[in-house]
């Protein structure tokens, strides 16, 4: 409840024109004293408050607030306007009709020197605030009296829906153009108040929506509030390109009354041919541990070569948990399954140590000359000691007895020393005992893209001719292989085979990482289409 005061103040002025000043509650107010002799004079409109606010009203539902304006020897109409550009307030005298965005109230009509003005607010948009002006003004005062109405529309707590999405991002592989894929994501809601739409953000986009994996796939869909009962629905996404190049939409969805509206991002390549890949690891799987058998220790370096699957090296020790996965703008293929989680635990000591080793398709032999690439996604989210450094992603050949032994990856690497007034954590790369440190910095909880570049320079397994690249991104994938490596590393030991790709922790220091997205290619296209 707001009032709002008006006093006239009569004095006997002499019969010249002069303009008084008057003080009242502060306010400076004046009036021009005309030839006539006694005039009322009026002062400004003072109110104990100037504001009135509607504060978190729930919307579709009518709220009310009123204030009076005490009112003396009027000699003309009060005049109240309403100035409200939204149009969600209006004004009377009563409480229950005579609402608009105007008053006119007569003077003789006003008892007890006293008006209530009733403010009425109904809006049909959520989480959305609102302004608006009443300006009360009559003859003989000389400055308007205004009053400022607020109000913020929300959502009824106990009606507001909720609906999420499995995931955010679906990456299709490269698809050859005239072949599709179909993958599915889930969809759950609760209190729903009307029916939930879905559409593509772009119709022309080579992607599809259907109820059910075999179709029609629409770039629309419609669902009924009963049909999320009593689970999620499944939502099937078709990717059919008709043309090369890279593609990209969002399904958006639209519901009563929804304050958060969950997306998923879609992308896909359209391709000629399909990418050549070796290896591409996502880590689709149901389970919390990545799966894998255990290295037969009877098993020579060639047996373990024909393998499939992951292959725990170091047997009985702490398998690697999965966690939730990475993603990467522009990376194709990947955001689908989970991630490696990779964790470095001294504490733990040997039992802590792994090694999963995962063989390759056309592994490199004695006669190979050429290139390998592998890139993969990685997320740091706590350092490695000082000093200390990790390598959870590397090139590895098997050895003789059935172990591996370690090539060329990237390194990431704590070289601060005790004393050092902060931690510096860097990109290096390492060829078995030997290592070269960029200045780039590994920052805790961002995801960057790693791309090794292998290069076997001749068939001579003697010479140690090899040369290996790291490239370090951390915004979006390149749309082609840079000129330059932020390292390159020269005489890589050439009688290590590329034969596998290796994920390792071990008990140096208490670092911890997430690894997603590996792929193996014999070219960097290969890699990115």
């Amino acid at each position: 409840m707001i009032k709002i005061v008006t006093k006239p103040i009569l004095r006997k002025l002499r019969l010249v024109p002069l303009v008084l000043p008057v003080i009242f509650a502060g306010v400076i107010v004046s009036c021009v004293q005309d030839e006539g002799g006694e005039i009322p004079l009026f002062l400004d409109v003072l109110a104990e408050t100037n504001t009135i606010s509607f504060d978190s009203s729930i919307i579709r539902e009518e709220h009310m607030e009123s204030y009076q304006v005490a009112v003396s020897q009027l000699t003309s109409n009060l005049q109240v306007t309403l100035e409200d550009e939204a149009g969600v307030f209006q004004i009377s005298t009563s409480s229950t009709s005579g609402f608009g965005n105007s008053l006119d109230i007569a003077a003789a009509g006003i008892t007890d020197d006293r008006v209530t003005i009733f403010i009425k607010f109904f809006t049909e948009t959520a989480a959305e605030s609102y302004t608006a002006t009443i300006t009360h003004t009559t003859e003989g005062l000389v400055n308007d009296a205004v009053v400022q109405i607020d109000g913020l529309g929300i959502l009824d707590p106990e009606k507001t829906p909720n609906v999420a999405t499995d995931v955010p991002v679906i990456a299709f592989d490269p698809t050859v153009i005239g072949a599709t894929q179909v993958i599915s994501y889930e969809l759950t809601a609760s209190k729903l108040q009307g029916e939930v739409d879905l559409e593509l953000s772009d119709a022309t986009a080579p992607f599809g929506l259907s109820k059910e994996m075999t179709g029609p796939f629409t770039s629309t869909l419609n669902y009924a509030v009963d049909e999320f009962s009593p689970g999620p629905v499944t939502i099937y996404v078709q990717f059919a390109p008709v043309a090369e190049g890279q593609f990209n939409a969002d399904v958006e969805l639209t519901t009563v009354d929804l304050p958060i509206v969950p997306k998923v991002a879609l992308s896909g390549q359209g391709t000629l041919d399909p990418p050549k890949l070796l290896f591409s690891e996502d880590f689709v799987y149901t389970e919390s541990i990545l799966p894998h058998t255990d290295r037969v220790p009877t098993n020579s370096g060639d047996d373990n070569a024909m393998v499939e699957g992951w292959i725990a090296v170091r047997s009985g020790r702490t398998p690697f948990q999965l966690t939730n996965g990475l993603s990467f703008p522009g990376y194709t293929g990947i955001g689908l399954g989970q991630g490696v989680l990779v964790e470095f635990d001294a504490s733990a000591g040997p039992a802590n140590r792994q090694l999963f080793a995962h063989n390759i398709a056309e592994q490199q032999d004695a006669t190979f000359t050429g290139e390998y690439f592998m890139s993969y996604l990685l997320e740091m989210n706590a350092i490695p000691a000082r000093g200390q450094f990790n390598r959870p992603v590397f090139f590895v050949d098997w050895a003789a007895t059935g172990v591996t032994d370690f090539s060329v990856g990237a390194v990431i690497k704590n070289t601060a020393a005790a004393g050092d007034p902060a931690d510096n954590v860097v990109f290096s790369l390492r060829d078995n005992n030997t290592e070269q440190i960029s200045s780039i910095q590994v920052q805790t909880g961002q995801a960057y893209l790693v791309v090794l570049k292998l290069t076997v320079t001749d068939d001579d397994q003697s010479n140690n001719n090899n040369e290996a690249e790291l490239f370090i991104f951390d915004a979006a994938a390149p749309a082609s292989e840079p000129v330059t490596a932020d390292i390159t590393m020269t005489g890589i030991i050439d009688s290590r085979l590329f034969r596998a790709v290796a994920i390792l922790k071990d008990n140096s220091g208490a670092a911890s990482y997430v690894v997603d997205g590996i792929k193996v290619a014999n070219t960097w296209e290969d890699l990115f289409k």
